[in-house]
Order: structure tokens, then sequence, then C-alpha cells
């Protein structure tokens, strides 16, 4: 057992490795215990090499090589052998902070928490700023911060105690895209407290080739994936009003977010429109919403099905 396991999934970042694993270096301090596990997915690039150069230096690091799974294979394959008692998740083309893994594993032990948020900043000017960060500092429940939309979409910008993800059988979902999303509702949907603290400690670097950053077109349509098992894990909220109307809100948002991706392509976006007007469920959705990331809406249902489209494509516009 350690205070802490920092997960990094790698797929071809050899380029940016040394910056991610040199700034996960720089969170060992005396009294404070952390492995760091780096789970190669399949790279083709020098990943591997640096990977096991930096192994053969620094025994805290732990290492995994496997066939490429997704991002969501490689952080449950850390996740398995984890030992530390609270987990990070860090982007391999990405940095920490230095000396904040102890500050916030204190803080999760002094407050008895599953979950620390914390805030993020993005080192890319050409990106422009990251979206709102709109936690309530302090101690939050689970549910609240799902009820009331106030989180980032990140797992990189939280802190997890390890036996409560377990316990709670709460693994990375295995999609092709978008896999933060879902997995930071079934963080939320389970009972648990937060401590969000006004602290940055993690850097982004974007990348125009990245996961999450990618803006061809037809990335938008691999959303489908993420919206129809969140529109499951809904189902099983109907007795619970709240909860139930903050999932159709979250996935309101989700949708519109995929129409404004895919406008880039008129092919992609009537694709993505046919798609959603067959789809009952899709449909049932954006009449039940009444709110998009925080802004009350009049309800979509009293839209013609162009406006609809129209309302949930445009209200994305300011975060693109």
């Amino acid at each position: 057992m350690c205070d802490l396991s920092i997960i990094v999934p790698i797929f071809n970042t050899a380029a940016y490795l040394d910056r991610c694993i040199l700034s996960c270096l720089a969170q060992v301090e005396p009294s404070f215990t952390l492995e760091i596990i780096l789970v190669n997915d399949g790279s083709t690039d020098d990943s591997r090499t640096k990977i096991e150069e930096f192994a053969n230096v620094f025994p805290i690091i732990r290492t995994i090589h496997q066939k490429n799974k997704g991002p969501g294979g490689a952080r449950n394959a850390g996740l398995r052998i984890a030992r530390g008692k609270y987990i990070w998740f860090v982007d391999s083309d990405d940095q920490l902070v230095k000396n904040k893994a102890q500050y916030l594993v204190y803080r999760a032990e002094e407050h008895q928490v599953d979950v620390v948020a914390f805030k993020v900043e993005n080192q890319n000017p050409k990106f422009g700023p990251i979206p709102e960060w709109n936690y309530t500092l302090g101690l939050n429940s689970t549910r609240d911060i799902l009820i009331n939309r106030r989180y980032f979409i990140s797992m990189c910008s939280h802190l997890f105690r390890r036996d409560w993800l377990l316990t709670n059988r709460i693994l990375v979902p295995e999609l092709s895209r978008f896999e933060d999303n879902l997995f930071l509702l079934k963080c939320f949907l389970t009972d648990g407290k937060v401590l969000s603290v006004d602290q940055v400690c993690y850097h982004i670097h974007p990348r125009s080739n990245s996961n999450s950053r990618n803006k061809d077109a037809s990335i938008a349509l691999s959303m489908f994936e993420s919206i129809e098992e969140i529109n499951k894990l809904s189902c099983r909220f109907l007795n619970k009003p709240m909860v139930y109307q903050a999932l159709i809100d979250h996935m309101a948002g989700d949708i519109g977010l995929l129409l404004f991706k895919a406008r880039k392509s008129m092919t992609i976006f009537s694709t993505a429109c046919k798609k959603i007007r067959k789809s009952s469920e899709f449909t049932k959705i954006l009449s039940k919403s009444t709110k998009l990331h925080h802004r009350s809406i009049t309800p979509l249902s009293r839209f013609p099905w162009v406006l609809r489209i129209l309302v949930l494509t445009w209200h994305h516009k300011r975060n693109d």
C-alpha cells in the first residue's frame, strides 16, 4: 500500500513523455509514498523505449505493455494493479503542478472524502480558455454536484479513493472516445463525498490531434456511443426525478455539443440529425430537457424540430 497511484495511459505520445513523467516524479516528497503506473497501450512510436528508460532508473515506476484497448482499457489496466490509497489519472501529454499530490491526499484524508476536485490550467494559448470550472468550493455530496451540474468533465482534474471506486465497481468505460464524461457521471451517481479545492494542480497541453480536441466533424458521431450509455444509466433513476432530470439535461447538452462539432460537414451534420430524429430515445431527451450547462431554457419540446437543432447547435459556439 502507498499513498497515491498515478496512472498514465500512453499511446504514441513519446514526444511528450519526458515532460509528463518528470512532472509525476516531481511529486515525490519525504514521508509521502507514491507509485507511477505507465500503461503502454500498443504504441507504435518510441513510447515503449522511453517508458523502459525511466523504469530502469526509478523504482517507483511500474509498467504495463498491452495491445491497444483505448484510453479506458489502459486506465483500467493500471487501476487493477494499483496499490495506492488514492488514484490520479494523468494524460501522457499533460503535466502535474509540482508538489500538489501530497497536498491533495492530505486534504482527502483531512476531510475523509471519496473525490477531490481541483482546477486545471491550459498551457496552449492556441486553444483558448478551458470551460468554466463550476464546482462549489468545500464539501459536497456527489448527488448535489450531479443535480446542480457543477463539475468539470475531466478525469484528470479529480483525485479518487481507490477503495471507493472498487467497492462500487466504477471502472473507466472502454469507449472509443469521451469516456471521461460517462466515468464522472457514474461517480456522481454513486453515494460519496467530494471536496473541491481552489488550487490549480494540473496543466493541460491541448493538441489538435488528441482525442479530446480533434475537430474533425466525423469525431462527433462517436459521441452517440457515450450518450446511449448515459441513457441506459438514466433508466435506473426514473423514481428519483431530480437525478433523472439532471441526466436528461446532461444528455441534451451532449447532443448539442455533438451537433456543433458535426456542423463543419453538412453530410455528417445531416447524418447526426437523421439519427436523432429517428430515435425515440433521443427525441424524448430533447422534449424533456429544461437546462443546458446551467442555462435555463424554454423546454425544447416547444420549439419546432428544426429550431431545436439550431438552439442545441448554436448554444455551444462559445465553447469551441
